[in-house]
């Protein structure tokens, strides 16, 4: 028989060293294919969140202000006296926004909803992130507040921009246009009220009846909802003034929209534009001081201010960053045609884009 023979421990060794090289060489491979897969992956959920926080919120802006009808036609739950509502940030990240319209699905019920999309800083495992959170509450049939959902991460910047459109023509006079012009006993003849020296602000052929006193009203309503950016509101007898309040309904109850003060009759001193253009279809002046014996004070007329009106329109800018380092550090500066009042600039290694859309909220352009 012959003896059998094995591997000398040089051959051995040798076969380690060369196994070992093989094996380095394909775990670098791997690696660098991985990190790269990583970056490619990161960099296309970057573009997918991108798309879809922009679907999600146009869809939600383009509803803004929408209110349902019965089979009678009437507006179930009243009309919507601020569809939209944008806080602007200033020159930092983010702006937020809340939008109001009614929802139905089928046989359901309708809902009134109030959408809020905001971004809050986060703490996590990588820092501190941006991240986008939607909270939906329920206004009608019955108030609902509902939780905050987080939808969103590495939101860098999210601006949202209404244009304010101007626009031509006179001062409308609510009182032509009312459908029904509330008034309190004090004001006759079913038109708004002149008291001496206010007859001379008023227009040829109206009767002029005793004005209001403290804790009066006189409101206008109106067939459809109608947008006014301010308020001309005269009162006095003489150089006498007054005080009191605006106020819009707003479902089945009002809301306060001014205080004003130091009413007199001069036209100067009677224009108010208001902060926020608002949407109603009754608005309400209530008075809370002057008149009273033989200084009865009287108003005479509510106008809309033609003015500045805000947009249809509403310009959505987003900005992202991956979620990991992507490369060597650069610069990143916002384009400077985005919309918006932040101006992103960051030096750093991780990989950012933009996102934007305008949208028309078609419920207001109709």
């Amino acid at each position: 028989m012959r003896p059998e023979r094995g591997f000398t421990l040089v051959e051995i060794l040798i076969s380690v060293v060369v196994s070992s090289l093989a094996i380095a060489t394909l775990y670098a491979s791997y690696d660098i294919v991985d990190k790269q897969y990583g970056k490619i992956r990161d960099v296309a959920v970057l573009s997918q969140s991108g798309r879809n926080i922009l679907a999600m919120m146009k869809r939600d802006i383009r509803m803004a202000g929408f209110t349902y009808r019965d089979d009678t036609g009437k507006i179930i739950y009243g009309s919507i006296s601020e569809p939209i509502k944008i806080t602007d940030s200033g020159n930092r990240c983010c702006d937020d926004i809340t939008v109001v319209y009614d929802y139905q699905i089928q046989s359901a019920t309708t809902k009134r909803l109030r959408i809020r999309y905001w971004v809050d800083n986060y703490i996590g495992t990588k820092g501190v992130r941006g991240r986008l959170y939607k909270q939906t509450d329920i206004l009608q049939p019955s108030a609902t507040t509902g939780s905050k959902e987080p939808m969103a991460d590495y939101i860098e910047d999210l601006q949202f921009v209404r244009e304010k459109v101007s626009t031509s023509g006179s001062i409308q006079n609510l009182a032509k246009t009312s459908t029904d012009l509330s008034k309190s006993g004090k004001l006759t003849d079913g038109q708004l009220g002149c008291n001496r020296y206010c007859g001379r602000h008023c227009e040829n052929g109206w009767t002029y009846g005793p004005g209001l006193n403290p804790g009066e009203k006189i409101s206008a309503n109106f067939s459809s909802p109608v947008t006014i950016g301010g308020i001309g509101l005269y009162l006095g007898e003489g150089g006498e003034t007054g005080s009191g309040y605006l106020q819009i309904k707003e479902g089945s109850g009002y809301k306060k929209i001014a205080t004003l003060t130091n009413i007199g009759t001069i036209n100067n001193n009677a224009k108010y534009s208001l902060s926020t253009n608002v949407t109603t279809d009754n608005i309400e002046f209530v008075m809370t001081s002057g008149g009273g014996g033989d200084r009865n004070l009287c108003v005479f007329e509510f106008e809309i201010y033609p003015g500045s009106n805000l947009s249809n329109l509403v310009d959505v800018v987003l900005a992202l960053r991956t979620r990991n380092e992507y490369g060597l550090s650069k610069a990143y500066a916002k384009k400077t045609y985005r919309k918006g009042n932040f101006k992103l600039n960051k030096t750093d290694a991780y990989r950012r884009d933009e996102y934007s859309a305008t949208v028309l909220v078609r419920n207001l352009a109709l």
